[in-house]
C-alpha cells in the first residue's frame, strides 16, 4: 500500500487533479481499455524533445540527437560518445521497483555489429545502476541492474538472433521490470515484443548491489563514450514509458498490442486462435479408485457432522462445512476445530440457521453444501473430497439486501493445529528464492501470499493451497499468511480481508486442503533407484550402473522437439527402451506435460492461448540443439490437457514406455488473459492434467512410474500423483529462506539445516518416494559425495547418481542390498525411543531387521574427525524385537568394532558417515 502524506489543501487538490489527468491520459494514449495504474513519465517525441508527460520535471537535455519518422510520429536518434536525452530521475523513476519499456530500431548496423548499443541508462553517486543495451561480443540483449563501484551486477539478457534475427530497420519493443521481493532481494525481467524472455534475481549471492537511488539524471541513448562504442552507427527509440511497480506480464503485452504491435509475429502464430476440441478429451477420467488409494467411505457422525475417510486419513465436518477434526495416520491434526471468522461493519458475525447437507458421495469423490446466515450476509461453502484426501472448498459470501452494500472488516481462515504435529514447515511461491523448509517459525511468521503451505511433523501434516489472492483485501501484503505458536497449538491463519471492503455482488475464495501422507509407500520401494541413462545414447558412454528408473533425456533421435511426446525416429525410440527392459529396467522418457516447444506446430495454432505469458526456456544448451524455446503452458488453457494426454496416450503405446519423468511437475504461475488466467497459479487444473496421466499410465502399466522433478515446490495435490518426487536443483546455490534469510555457502558448507532435509526431502510425511538431485560439477570428489550420502542417509533418501562420484554412490546401494534395506524399518536420529545413542556431535539413524539386523548410519557432518562412541538400549531394543550386537561391521571398509557394556568406540571422519551393520 503506498503511505500517504498529510499535504495541505491546495497541494492535495493538485494532486487529485493531476491523477485525474494521468488516468485520461493513459486511456486516451495507451490502450482502449482500462489501462495499468502508476504511470510516472512518458516521451514520445512528437511535439518536442521534452517528456509528454512526467511525475517530476519534463524538461530534456539533450546532446546530439536528432529527429526522424518513429514507430508513431517523431523518433529521437542516438548514436555513440554522449549521444542522449536526459532527464531528471525525481519523480520520474524509482529505483525500488519500476517497468520501462520503448520501441528500438537500429537505423544502419545488424546484429554482426561488434559494439555497444545503449538505449536506456542510470547512474547513482553510490554506485547504483541500471542499463538497457545491446553487448558487443555476443550480441544479446542486456538488461543489468547492480553497483559499477562494487562491480557487481545481476544480468539478464536474451539473444537478438533467437527465435528469428533482428534486422537493420526493424523496430522491436524492449520492456524491463525490476523489483523487490517480500524478502527484499530484487527480481528483473527482460521483454520483447511483449514476450517475458529472460529473468533474474539480485539476492541470494549479494543482496545489497540492488540499486538504492536512482541519481539526478536517466539518459536515452549513451551518456559516455566507453569502449566498444561506435559513434557513427545510429539507433532510433520511440514511445519510452516508465511506471512505478513491475507490471505484469499481460500488462506489457496490452500495451504493446495498443500501441500496435503484434504479438503473433515473434513466434510466427497462424491465424488460428479458438479453443480446439481434440478426441482424446475423455482420456484419464478415473472410473474407479486407482491403486494403492482405497474408495471413499462416508458416514453421519455426532452433532449432525459428517466423516469421510480415505486411505490413511479421515475428516470429520461440521455444519460451516470446514473441517472439526482431521485425522491422519492415527493421530489428530486440529486442536479444535477449523473456523472462519468474520466482522461486518465492525461487529463479529454471529452465524444462525447453519446446515450441512450431503449432495453426492461415489468411491472417488463427495460433495456437500453447507448454508448459514446473519442479519446483514448469506454464506454457502461447496465441500469436494476427493479420493486422495484433497479436499476443495469454495465459499461465497452475498449481502442478504441486493440494494444495500455491506462492509466487510474481516474474513480470515484459523487452523489450529497441536504443535506436536506441526513443528515442521514448508512454503514456496513458485521460484527457487521463495523456497520457504525447515523448523516452523517461533513466535510468529508473517507473510505475503504463497500458493500452498505445509504444517507437519516427521510422518504426517496438513497442506493449505490456494490458486490466487485475487480480491483479497490487506491492510499490509505481509497480512496474507500468519503462523503462531500458542501454547500447545501452532495457528496458522490466512487472512483473506483484514482492510474494509465494499461488498455489493457476492464475494467468492477458494482454497483447499489436504492431509499427508496422500499414499502408502510400495513394498520394495528403496530399490526403486533412479538410473545414469540421462541421454539418449546406447550403449551409455558410461555404464548405467544398478539403477532401475532409467530416464532418457529429451534430444534427438528419441524427440522430435524438447519435451515433446513423440520421437523423431520412432524405431531408435522403441530399440531403446526394448533394451531397457531387457536389463530389468524401467524406461522413462523426459516428456513434459505442462510446457511446449516452439518448434511443434501445434504451438504456432494455439500457443497464443496456451501460454503461460510466463516466458519459458530460450537459453538451456540441450533446448537451443533443437533451435526453439521451450514454452510455459497453462493446464487451465482450452484443449491443452487433451492434446497432451492424446499425445501421452500414443507415446507410451508405441514406444513401450513405463511412464515418464515430469520436469516442474507443479502448478506454474499464469497470466493470460485470454483464457482467463491473471496471475494466479492454476493448481486445480495442473492436478487433474496430473491425475488423467497418472490414471492413464497406471491403466497401461500397473508397475508403471512417474517421477516429478519439482525443486523447491512441493505442491502436495498435485504431486499427489507422481509415484517419486526429485528435490535439490535449488541446493547448489543456497537459495533457502531462514527466518526470511539465505544463508551464506551452499548446502555442503552449513547453508541447509538438518529440520529443511526433514521438512522438504524425506517423502515419508507426503507419501511421495524422495529422490535427491546432486549438483556436483566440476570434480566429482569422493570426499562431497560422502558428505551428500551422510545427510541422505541419516533421512533414508536415495539420490539418483548422477553430478557425483558415482562409484561411491554404487557402493552405498550393493552394501545395502547385502543387508536387504528393502525389507528393513527405518527409525530417525531425531526419535525420542531411537535404541541407539551417539556422542553428540554424531548423529546416527538405525534400518533394521528382526531378530538380530541392525544397519546404523552414524554420521559426523562436522569439519573436522571425531572419536566418539554409539551406545544401545537393550530395553528399547527388546521392545522393537532385536538384540544388542556384539560387534558392529563397516559394511564400506570391513572394520570391526567391538560392543562392550553396550557402547562401541568408533572414529567418523569430518563430512562422512559409517555404515555399521550388525554380527
Amino acid at each position: 500500500m503506498h503511505r500517504q502524506k498529510r499535504f495541505q489543501f491546495v497541494l492535495t487538490s493538485l494532486v487529485v487533479a493531476l491523477s485525474v489527468f494521468v488516468v485520461f491520459f493513459a486511456k486516451a494514449t495507451l490502450s482502449d481499455g482500462e489501462p495499468p495504474t502508476g504511470l510516472l513519465f512518458r516521451a514520445d517525441f512528437d511535439k518536442s524533445l521534452d517528456a509528454s508527460f512526467s511525475c517530476g520535471n519534463p524538461k530534456a537535455d539533450a546532446k546530439e540527437v536528432e529527429l526522424v519518422e518513429g514507430w508513431k510520429g517523431k523518433a529521437i536518434v542516438v548514436r555513440g560518445e554522449g549521444s542522449f536525452c536526459r532527464f531528471e530521475s525525481a519523480g520520474n523513476i524509482l529505483a525500488e521497483q519500476g517497468t520501462v519499456m520503448m520501441w528500438v530500431k537500429p537505423l544502419d548496423w545488424d546484429m554482426s555489429d561488434e559494439n555497444f548499443r545503449r538505449f536506456f541508462d542510470v547512474s547513482a553517486p553510490d554506485g547504483s545502476f541500471f542499463g538497457l543495451y545491446r553487448f558487443c561480443e555476443r550480441g544479446n540483449l542486456v538488461w543489468v541492474v547492480g553497483n559499477y563501484k562494487k562491480n557487481q551486477y545481476c544480468i539478464v539478457e536474451f539473444p537478438v538472433s533467437f527465435p528469428n534475427e533482428w534486422k537493420r530497420g526493424e523496430w522491436r519493443h524492449i520492456a524491463a521490470t525490476w523489483e523487490r521481493n517480500r524478502f527484499g532481494d530484487g527480481y528483473i525481467a527482460l521483454f520483447i515484443n511483449g514476450w517475458l524472455v529472460s529473468t533474474g534475481f539480485v539476492g541470494y549471492v549479494h543482496r545489497d548491489i540492488y540499486p538504492k537511488s536512482v541519481g539526478d539524471y536517466f539518459y536515452i541513448g549513451t551518456p559516455k563514450q566507453g569502449r566498444y562504442e561506435d559513434p557513427t552507427k545510429a539507433t532510433a527509440i520511440d514511445e519510452v514509458l516508465i511506471f512505478d511497480r513491475a507490471l505484469t506480464p499481460s500488462e506489457i503485452q496490452r500495451i504493446f498490442e495498443a500501441q500496435g504491435g503484434d504479438v503473433k509475429t515473434f513466434f510466427s502464430f497462424s491465424e488460428i486462435l479458438r479453443p480446439p476440441s481434440f478426441p482424446s478429451s475423455k482420456l484419464g477420467y478415473p472410473k474407479q479408485v486407482p491403486p494403492p488409494w482405497t474408495p471413499l467411505q462416508v458416514q453421519k457422525a455426532e452433532h449432525l457432522s459428517w466423516k469421510v475417510r480415505c486411505w490413511g486419513r479421515e475428516a470429520r465436518f461440521g455444519l460451516s462445512g470446514l473441517p472439526e477434526q482431521i485425522t491422519s495416520m492415527g493421530a489428530n491434526l486440529l486442536a479444535r476445530p477449523i473456523v472462519l471468522k468474520a466482522k461486518i461493519n465492525g461487529e463479529p458475525v454471529q452465524w444462525r440457521n447453519q446446515r450441512l447437507r450431503l449432495l453426492s458421495s461415489s468411491q472417488l469423490e463427495v460433495l456437500f453444501e453447507s448454508q448459514r446466515d446473519s442479519p446483514s450476509v448469506t454464506l454457502t461453502t461447496q465441500v469436494k473430497v476427493e479420493f486422495d484426501g484433497m479436499m476443495r472448498f469454495d465459499i461465497v459470501l452475498r449481502p442478504r439486501n441486493k440494494k444495500a452494500a455491506v462492509r466487510l472488516d474481516l474474513l480470515c481462515l484459523e487452523v489450529p493445529l497441536l504443535q506436536e504435529h506441526a513443528y515442521l514447515f514448508h512454503a514456496n511461491n513458485g521460484d527457487f528464492p521463495e523456497t520457504c523448509s525447515g523448523k516452523t517459525p517461533e513466535p510468529i511468521w508473517r507473510s505475503a501470499f504463497y500458493p500452498f503451505v505445509w504444517l507437519g511433523d516427521d510422518e504426517r501434516g496438513l497442506c493449505w493451497f490456494a490458486e490466487t489472492d485475487e480480491g483479497w483485501c490487506l491492510a499490509k501484503p505481509d497480512d496474507a499468511i500468519v503462523i503462531r505458536r500458542q501454547g500447545n497449538l501452532t495457528l496458522l491463519q490466512i487472512n483473506f480481508v483484514n482492510s474494509s471492503k465494499t461488498i455489493r455482488e457476492p464475494f467468492s475464495i477458494t482454497f483447499g486442503f489436504h492431509p499427508t501422507p496422500v499414499k502408502p509407500f510400495p513394498k520394495g520401494w528403496r530399490k526403486l533407484r533412479m538410473a545414469d541413462g540421462l541421454f539418449p545414447v546406447y550403449p551409455h558412454p558410461e555404464p548405467i550402473g544398478p539403477g532401475n528408473l532409467c530416464v532418457i533425456w529429451t534430444g534427438r533421435p528419441h524427440s522430435k522437439w524438447f519435451g515433446y511426446p513423440e520421437a523423431e525416429d520412432d524405431a531408435a525410440m522403441k530399440q531403446h527402451t526394448d533394451r531397457l527392459h531387457k536389463e530389468g529396467r524401467l524406461a522413462l522418457p523426459y516428456w513434459n506435460l505442462n510446457a511446449l516447444s516452439a518448434g511443434a506446430p501445434v504451438w504456432r495454432q494455439y500457443g497464443l492461448l496456451w501460454t503461460t505469458m510466463m516466458g519459458g526456456d530460450f537459453v538451456s544448451g540441450d533446448v537451443l540443439a533443437f533451435g526453439d524455446p521451450f514454452m510455459g503452458v497453462c493446464p487451465a488453457a482450452p484443449g491443452w490437457s487433451d492434446f497432451i494426454l492424446g499425445l501421452l496416450n500414443e507415446a507410451i503405446d508405441r514406444y513401450d514406455a513405463d511412464g515418464f519423468y515430469q520436469d516442474g511437475f507443479a502448478a506454474r504461475r499464469c497470466d493470460n488473459f485470454r483464457h482467463g488466467c491473471r496471475n494466479r497459479f492454476p493448481i486445480f487444473a495442473t492436478r487433474e492434467l496430473f491425475k488423467r496421466a497418472y490414471v492413464l499410465v497406471k491403466s497401461k502399466k500397473p508397475n508403471g512410474f512417474i517421477v516429478g522433478h519439482m525443486s523447491g515446490s512441493l505442491q502436495i495435490p498435485i504431486l499427489s500423483f507422481a509415484d517419486g518426487y526429485l528435490d535439490g536443483e535449488h541446493t547448489r546455490s543456497g537459495h533457502y529462506r531462514l527466518n526470511g534469510e539465505i544463508p551464506p555457502g551452499d548446502w555442503l558448507h552449513g547453508g541447509l539445516p538438518l529440520e529443511t532435509m526433514r521438512a522438504e526431502y524425506m517423502g515419508k510425511q507426503f507419501g511421495i518416494i524422495p529422490f535427491f538431485l546432486p549438483g556436483f560439477y566440476g570434480e566429482k570428489r569422493l570426499e562431497d559425495t560422502a558428505h551428500m550420502m551422510a545427510l541422505l542417509l541419516l533421512h533414508d533418501i536415495n539420490p539418483w547418481d548422477i553430478h557425483c562420484h558415482r562409484e561411491t554412490v554404487h557402493r552405498i546401494w550393493h552394501a545395502l542390498d547385502q543387508f536387504q534395506v528393502d525389507e528393513a524399518e527405518f527409525m530417525g536420529y531425531w526419535r525420542k525411543d531411537l535404541p541407539i545413542q551417539a556422542k553428540p556431535p554424531l548423529l546416527a539413524s538405525l534400518y533394521y531387521r528382526k531378530p538380530k539386523g541392525l544397519c546404523i548410519v552414524l554420521a559426523n557432518l562436522q569439519a573436522e574427525p571425531i572419536k566418539g562412541w554409539l551406545s544401545f538400549d537393550q530395553q528399547r531394543l527388546h521392545m522393537l524385537g532385536l538384540q544388542q550386537p556384539k560387534k558392529l561391521k563397516d559394511a564400506l571398509t570391513g572394520e570391526d568394532f567391538p560392543v562392550k557394556d553396550g557402547t562401541a568406540q568408533v572414529t567418523v571422519q569430518a563430512k562422512s558417515f559409517r555404515l555399521l551393520v550388525s554380527d
